[in-house]
């Protein structure tokens, strides 16, 4: 069957030739019009039966010109819902039918290359000439003295073709913002209370697209030809980075507070680890010091009481007058009492000075004198008998004597 044939079928113009009627439960329909019927009989959920058996037309019409052609030549209106429907009718087989293909966006006769596709101005689909009015020869003259397609030579000419390339985006494309049915847009007007919502009176901002009464006024701005979506996404999408960054002078302030916070908590911390490092430095200071008298009472000795300490610190000798005198060379106390063979202690305990001792380093008694009465002795310790014993052998015995001294001198005391 001829495409002619086929379109004459669709409006009534005759049957389909044997072998190409669908319907007969033997697979899917091969003839355009049985096609169109058996998915107007199934239409998809977001378009209405008048509407696919609108588009099957309209791809029948455009098809029987033989020529390429886009989407936007039958989809004038209810984008969402025709575009529904086209890809509907070729799921159904209608394309392949009729002899077409479907590349991206440009609808071409199988075989021929979709790159080739160059329309002059975008058309709407033929109409049927039995609808068209009549037009007199007056008008007819008329509209051809107005047309711009004549010069005043007489010689017509054409728009230049205008180069499409199928690889773009498809300006007809129904977008979610376009694809409400005007029932639709009513029941999800309805559903808006104006003033319950965030953004109603705002003049400080851009509302967003998310809300409901924004997105049914951004549908009117692009139907009505006011604004595109690509200028509408850039509106939003300013308003998007001021809803973010309208309040960055607070939060700048509230961070250059709170930077200031910081600095001074960190001011007071290092306070604190000065303060802290001074406590434990003189903390180690004392007790170092105390070590450092631990080890001068253990190894020397400053003070053996009060009004006796004076020169205690004072080691200075003359060594030349000590060995000249045979004396031996004791400079400090841990040679006094390495040589008296006590301990720094001992020394210590054995020469310090009391006013009023509790414990005398002597055991007193009483012998009887030849006269009467009694006489009291003191004869010292062991320990101190000895230091005694070698002081008066080792240095006393050593030194000379005045002509005058006679008490404990050998030859002299009484």
């Amino acid at each position: 069957m001829s495409l002619w044939g086929k379109v004459k079928s669709f409006f009534g113009g005759g049957g389909a030739s044997g072998g190409e009627g669908g319907g007969d439960g033997q697979g899917p329909p091969k003839d355009p019009a049985a096609i169109i019927e058996a998915a107007v009989a199934n239409p998809p959920a977001d378009a209405s039966p008048a509407t696919v058996r609108a588009v099957g037309g309209a791809l029948l019409q455009l098809a029987s010109t033989g020529k390429m052609f886009v989407s936007g030549e039958f989809v004038t209106q209810d984008h969402r819902a025709r575009l529904l429907a086209a890809k509907h009718l070729e799921a159904y087989g209608l394309l392949a039918a009729i002899g077409y293909a479907k590349t991206e966006r440009v609808y071409h006769p199988i075989g021929e290359d979709p790159k080739t596709f160059s329309p002059t101005v975008s058309q709407p689909p033929p109409r049927n000439v039995s609808n068209q009015p009549q037009v007199s020869q007056s008008q007819a003259a008329r509209s051809q003295a107005q047309s711009p397609a004549s010069n005043q030579g007489g010689q017509s000419y054409r728009q230049a073709p205008i180069r499409v390339d199928p690889s773009l985006p498809d300006p007809y494309e129904a977008h979610d913002i376009l694809g409400l049915s005007p029932e639709e847009t009513r029941k999800r007007s309805l559903k808006i209370k104006p003033y319950a919502t965030a953004w109603i009176g705002r003049v400080d901002t851009i509302p967003p697209q998310s809300d409901e009464r924004t997105a049914l006024i951004d549908r009117g701005l692009i139907l009505r030809g006011m604004l595109t979506q690509d200028q509408l996404r850039e509106i939003h999408r300013v308003g998007d980075l001021w809803l973010k960054h309208h309040e960055s002078h607070k939060l700048a302030k509230a961070a250059a507070a709170k930077s200031v916070e910081q600095f001074l908590e960190g001011e007071r911390q290092k306070k604190l680890a000065v303060k802290e490092e001074k406590r434990q430095a003189a903390e180690n200071k004392r007790a170092d010091q105390r070590q450092a008298v631990l080890a001068r009472r253990k190894n020397d000795i400053v003070f053996l009481g009060r009004d006796v300490s004076a020169r205690l610190a004072d080691r200075r000798s003359n060594v030349e007058a000590l060995s000249a005198a045979g004396l031996p060379f004791l400079a400090t106390p841990a040679d006094v009492a390495e040589t008296l063979g006590l301990s720094i202690a001992e020394l210590r305990h054995l020469a310090f000075h009391a006013e009023a001792p509790e414990r005398t380093h002597y055991i007193t008694f009483e012998v009887p004198k030849r006269s009467g009465g009694v006489r009291l002795l003191a004869s010292p310790h062991k320990k101190l008998r000895a230091a005694q014993q070698f002081i008066q052998d080792e240095l006393l015995s050593k030194l000379p004597l005045t002509e005058a001294a006679h008490g404990f001198v050998p030859s002299r005391s009484t």
